[in-house]
């Protein structure tokens, strides 16, 4: 595979779903589509070892336009959720044999980052002008929804509900005998898995709905090259009265589907009618920007061509898990403000980058979060609390550095006895040890949680990292657990941290 040096401006975007494949040759400079090609929908969908032959018939095909365009950088991903890890090792493997293609696999979070990502650069840039604060974005697949929202362009919050379009389908073969109307049951239990958020969202007029990944509506309402579409009230009711009361034919005639995609057309609408029923938006918008745009943004920003990597959806979702928890936020914000500082001034001595520094940010949010359940152990407690709520935007890989990090930021040191920690790649297991010795001494010098120290300054003299830390207040607590918690530090990168105290002068 031509992996990602990064020598020029054209660049290969290829993404596999559980409906099709898609490449984008692209100008990551410009952040701009060359050319566009998407493979003939799976008739499975999800089912990838009965689509193999076709999937591969398309890659191959990929490879040659890429080679006609002389693309000679580019990566390909796979949103895999519908099938199993092991399952998902399988299909790259053959994918691998085949075609010579690496595949890196994208979860559900991931694909919820890349999708905001892109509808969230938009909403920066101006493309749309909104006459509200705030927008929510709802997005739509097969396997479930999500819900993201913001507030005057900023990331706010998101939920991923469990409704899929297989529940549907089930609902409706459990009644093909049944003098009961399927669709009103799948309507009623939409309502009963969405109506938790009748409360959390804003609406009455204050909030503007983007629909994302409804490609069937994309299809009737978007002109060629059109990359939002404003829709009114009384189109979106027809849509849904079309949906739910009109023929299968009139509805493949009109919206122009096939026969197969009817079902995800009725799921989409039902879902559509029932968050529109609740936000009452003042302006409701079509999109296609979507995960391609998202991937774009992503590369172009590893590449130097974009500064803001919309990091900061990443970081806001940990915040409201240390919300949900009920962590201390402004000792978690000091520990971040420290750990943050140890981690740009000792670049040198750690050799990490930047995607391990935002994993030491987010771990600054999360890492007191078991002590929801107890404080005895809550290391370990936040390490299975994570395992369970996956952070936005992270790779499975990157969750569970998150997880161990978080499991030994406190007196537990990594030890290859340890099931969860022998398991662990050797790389990985050195990025959990040097950001964990990080993490300690930046939470030591907060144990008190009351925010003693002002600032700190560092500076490496003959084995020693001299921590000196700014303040008049009693840092009795602090200097003890600073000497605690400095073992790993100098276990892991053979430097002891000392720590001394200077008292500010008053003005």
């Amino acid at each position: 595979m031509g992996e990602n040096t990064m020598a020029g401006k054209t660049y290969g975007l290829i993404y596999m779903s559980p409906i099709d494949i898609r490449l984008d040759i692209v100008n990551l400079k410009k952040q701009t589509v060359i050319d566009r090609v998407n493979s003939v929908p799976f008739v499975s969908v999800g089912n990838y070892q009965a689509e193999m032959p076709q999937i591969i018939e398309t890659l191959m095909g990929f490879k040659q336009l890429m080679a006609d365009y002389g693309v000679a950088d580019y990566h390909f991903w796979w949103h895999y959720q519908t099938v199993d890890p092991i399952t998902a090792g399988y299909i790259c493997d053959q994918i691998k044999i085949r075609t010579d293609l690496d595949v890196d696999l994208l979860n559900l979070g991931q694909v919820t980052y890349l999708k905001n990502s892109a509808v969230l650069a938009s909403l920066k840039q101006g493309d749309l002008q909104l006459t509200t604060d705030y927008v929510y974005q709802l997005t739509l697949s097969p396997q479930g929804i999500v819900i993201s929202e913001f507030y005057r362009h900023e990331f706010i919050q998101s939920w991923t509900i469990s409704l899929n379009l297989n529940e549907f389908k089930l609902i409706s073969d459990s009644m093909s005998h049944s003098s009961l109307n399927p669709i009103e049951i799948m309507i009623d239990y939409t309502r009963s898995k969405l109506e938790y958020l009748r409360k959390e969202l804003v609406h009455s007029d204050l909030a503007t709905l983007i629909i994302q990944d409804a490609w069937i509506l994309n299809r009737h309402f978007l002109a060629s090259g059109e990359e939002f579409k404003l829709l009114s009230r009384d189109e979106i009711k027809q849509c849904f009265t079309d949906a739910t009361q009109q023929s299968d034919q009139y509805l493949m005639q009109h919206y122009g589907f096939e026969e197969e995609q009817g079902a995800r057309f009725l799921f989409g609408m039902i879902v559509i009618q029932r968050v529109f029923h609740y936000i009452a938006p003042r302006e409701t918008y079509l999109t296609n920007r979507s995960i391609g745009h998202g991937l774009v943004l992503n590369e172009a920003a590893r590449a130097g061509y974009l500064k803001d990597n919309y990091a900061e959806v990443i970081l806001t979702a940990a915040k409201n898990i240390a919300e949900r928890y009920q962590v201390d936020l402004h000792h978690a914000n000091q520990v971040h403000r420290f750990a943050k500082h140890l981690f740009e001034q000792l670049k040198k001595l750690h050799r990490l980058d930047k995607k391990e520094e935002l994993l030491l940010e987010v771990a600054c949010y999360t890492d007191d979060i078991g002590t929801f359940i107890n404080q005895s152990g809550h290391y370990d407690h936040s390490a299975y609390i994570l395992q369970a709520n996956p952070i936005i935007g992270l790779s499975d890989e990157e969750n569970k550095i998150i997880a161990e990090i978080s499991r030994y930021h406190s007196s537990e040191s990594p030890e290859t006895g340890q099931a969860h920690y022998r398991h662990l790649d050797n790389d990985i297991q050195m990025i959990v040890a040097k950001l964990a010795s990080i993490l300690r001494l930046a939470d030591a010098l907060d144990d008190s949680r009351r925010q003693k120290i002002d600032k700190i300054s560092l500076s490496l003299k003959e084995g020693e990292l001299i921590v000196t830390v700014s303040s008049n207040q009693n840092l009795a607590l602090e200097r003890w657990s600073f000497d605690l918690k400095a073992s790993l530090f100098k276990e892991v990168f053979g430097v002891k941290p000392v720590f001394k105290q200077r008292r500010v002068k008053q003005a």
